[in-house]
């Protein structure tokens, strides 16, 4: 558990070249975290950042001014993204990419075999978040297959984007919440408001 924190001026350092996650939290290879109720104001990189950590929860946290994304996850499933709050990134709310656990160079850092050989970017349900931003709120990608590297690729799939407010856009949330490379008809943007 991760909670109650507050960050204010991480990574104002960094030369962008660190091996863990670039974020003022960061949680990796970490099932069932949950990262609850911090504040972060000001990370010169990612607000939160999350890697290989399925069925974490992320929960009523405080993000703004971050210099990229306020969350970024990285090759996960079955996650919660609830209740909280995002102000002024300069790049999308929160980013998502997903690659199949098949690769070599994930299985060397996986201990546990239950996550390896699996599709990832399934799942995530966010829901009851507050964006103020006039930008993109949502961008996941997963990658396509590869015949001559014998990768079977990753489409993403059930996500769903929800009971999200978003305040300060003059677009409908189908415009701001992006899948790609995902399973067509599978990932679903519903009931959510739009304040100019």
């Amino acid at each position: 558990i991760v909670s109650r924190n507050i960050i204010y001026n991480s990574l104002r350092n960094s030369d962008e070249t660190e091996t863990l996650g670039a974020g003022a939290i960061s949680v990796s290879l970490s099932p069932h975290v949950i990262v609850e109720n911090n504040i972060i104001d000001v990370s010169y990189i990612y607000g939160i950042v999350s890697d290989y950590s399925f069925g974490s929860c992320f929960v009523d946290n405080t993000i703004s001014n971050t210099r990229k994304s306020a969350m970024y996850f990285i090759n996960m499933n079955d996650v919660a993204v609830r209740g909280n709050v995002f102000r002024k990134m300069t790049a999308v709310a929160i980013k998502g990419y997903f690659e199949s656990t098949s690769l070599p160079y994930i299985q060397e850092q996986m201990v546990s075999d239950r996550y390896k050989n699996i599709e990832t970017g399934n799942n995530f349900v966010i829901s009851g978040n507050k964006f103020y931003t006039d930008s993109d709120v949502l961008f996941f990608t997963g990658n396509r297959e590869n015949i001559f590297k014998k990768y079977p690729g990753n489409l993403i799939k059930n996500n769903i984007f929800e009971k999200n407010t978003i305040i300060g856009s003059n677009k409908k949330p189908e415009e701001l919440v992006f899948f790609r490379n995902a399973v067509s008809g599978s990932n679903k943007i519903k009931n959510n408001t739009v304040l100019k």
